[in-house]
């Protein structure tokens, strides 16, 4: 166990560098007791990691427990779904977004792997 209380297993030494267990650590020096985070991190345009926390002293599981190990369930076996469904609800954001400003000539040229290419018109 380190200094401020966060431990590392033996297995997730093999893997982390030195750089991964200082952020780790020093993020979460900041996280609230009685919580459970999920944090997205972006690596590039098309990764991201994913690391959960439990600040809760719990044994016993909770609603919260378990929809954060079904949300992570999803990430790790639904991805393309996920990403798929992040960019209708993002060009439905994007659409509402315009149509209240006025305008609502927004064309969708391209969706592939993460990155949605949109074309607003000329006045705008």
């Amino acid at each position: 166990m380190s200094d401020d209380g966060f431990t590392f297993n033996p297995d997730e030494d093999s893997v982390m560098d030195e750089e991964m267990k200082k952020k780790i650590s020093e993020e979460t020096f900041f996280l609230s007791p009685d919580r459970l985070y999920i944090v997205l991190d972006p690596i590039s345009i098309d990764k991201v990691t994913v690391r959960a926390y439990d600040t809760s002293d719990s044994e016993e599981l909770s609603a919260a427990h378990i929809l954060q190990q079904g949300m992570l369930s999803l990430l790790e076996t639904d991805y393309d779904y996920l990403m798929q469904i992040g960019h209708e609800a993002t060009l439905e954001s994007i659409s509402e977004h315009r149509s209240k400003e006025g305008s609502t000539k927004i064309t969708v040229d391209e969706v592939y792997d993460n990155v949605i290419r949109v074309e607003f018109s000329k006045d705008n």
